[in-house]
């Protein structure tokens, strides 16, 4: 059986049974000293949560402590229950951390049982005293640097790292992967101004690492929405991921040992291999642009989107699209016509498309982009659905 990476060892001093008083809740207290495996010095600073195991969620002040020079800790006022320990120390591992206790719910029944082999309880006895000497062990680091293609630093970008889905089995997704751990926000600065950047605080794992490059701003005119993000990194911003790939399923994996330091994890953005695409939304009656449309840019492959961006007045341009086969599909936003009236009317601030059908109008194009491109038009129908007369 292999070593916990939290490794607990308590030792209880119960104190003498009293008559409890009306109103009163049995509580305990819990002290103790964390040390570092790799110096067997005391740990200085961080914070240790007492995580109750029945009601995982339902915290107090009392069931968080700080860590003083010596590596100190107490907890007074517990209430008596059984309960995990989570150690949140920089640069070492932490098998409940908050990311982990967030996505509980949606763990399959398998990954609960290997996290709870990770785990240690606490029993806290009413009216008691429990002594522990804790040890934590050091997690992964990834250290690199993300640079353009002329050599000059990316900074200020901010980094994602996932396990690596493939590996565990699950289906990947561009950009992004639902595993518990997927997005380690506190340990995943952004490139400092040399470009440079260092992760810390990984399990031992596969894992798939992207700088996120935003190429769109959010801003509005009137009431239609012009830019901004939608579904992640999907809507205005590019993802290059280790490996100088723009898909997860082409990225180079990064393999981290127990407390191993994988250096030089260079990401570089291809700028001279990217690509501008401009053009227009046309309606098939009249060959007139809408006032709003929805232009997404698919993977021809798998059809997942890559980009997207909506086209006021019909016009749209898209920038720093990789060389490639895409699928460029519009979406015209339209209404119900009411009876006896022939404008046709365009989606605002996010109405229903067509109520009575739930649909809206779709025309593709397939695109192969080898370099920048202008005059693309997407032509798309402006006919509402035929009504479909009721059935006895």
């Amino acid at each position: 059986m292999a070593t916990p990476w939290l490794s607990i060892i308590c030792r209880g001093a119960q104190q003498p049974d009293s008559r409890p008083t009306p109103g009163y809740a049995p509580t305990g207290t819990v002290t103790g000293t964390i040390y570092a495996s790799d110096t067997n010095a005391p740990i200085r600073f961080g914070q240790l949560t007492l995580v109750p195991i029945n009601g995982l969620g339902k915290f107090s002040p009392e069931l968080i402590s700080g860590i003083d020079l010596e590596g100190r800790f107490v907890f007074r006022r517990v209430p008596e229950g059984k309960y995990y320990v989570s150690a949140n120390v920089a640069g070492y591992l932490n098998p409940l951390s908050a990311t982990t206790v967030f996505h509980l719910d949606s763990m399959s029944l398998d990954e609960k049982k290997e996290l709870k082999k990770r785990l240690n309880e606490v029993d806290v006895n009413a009216d008691g005293a429990t002594n522990l000497a804790i040890r934590l062990d050091r997690a992964g680091e990834i250290d690199g640097a993300v640079l353009f293609d002329d050599g000059s630093p990316a900074s200020g970008l901010s980094l994602k790292i996932a396990a690596d889905s493939r590996e565990r089995g699950r289906r990947a997704k561009d950009a992004e992967h639902d595993s518990y751990w997927s997005y380690l926000n506190a340990y995943s600065p952004a490139t400092d101004d040399r470009g440079q950047f260092r992760i810390i605080g990984l399990e031992p794992g596969s894992y798939l690492l992207n700088a996120s490059l935003g190429t769109l701003q959010a801003e509005h005119q009137g009431e239609y929405l012009l830019a901004g993000e939608q579904d992640g990194d999907a809507f205005g911003r590019l993802a290059v991921f280790y490996g100088n790939a723009f898909r997860s399923k082409d990225a180079k994996v990064i393999h981290v040992r127990e407390g191993e330091i994988v250096t030089g994890v260079d990401i570089t953005i291809p700028l001279s291999k990217l690509n501008k695409v401009s053009g227009s939304v046309a309606l098939r009656s009249n060959g007139q642009p809408p006032p709003a449309a929805l232009v997404r840019v698919l993977y021809a492959d798998t059809m997942e989107e890559a980009r997207g961006i909506f086209a006021v007045d019909g016009a749209f341009q898209i920038a720093y699209l990789p060389e490639g086969s895409y699928v460029f599909e519009a979406e015209i936003l339209l209404r119900s016509i009411p009876e006896g009236d022939d404008t046709v009317q365009f989606l605002r601030s996010g109405e229903k498309l067509f109520p009575e059908t739930g649909t809206a109008k779709v025309g593709r194009l397939p695109v192969s982009i080898t370099g920048d491109l202008s005059g693309v038009i997407l032509t798309v129908s402006d006919t509402p659905p035929a009504r479909t007369p009721p059935t006895d």
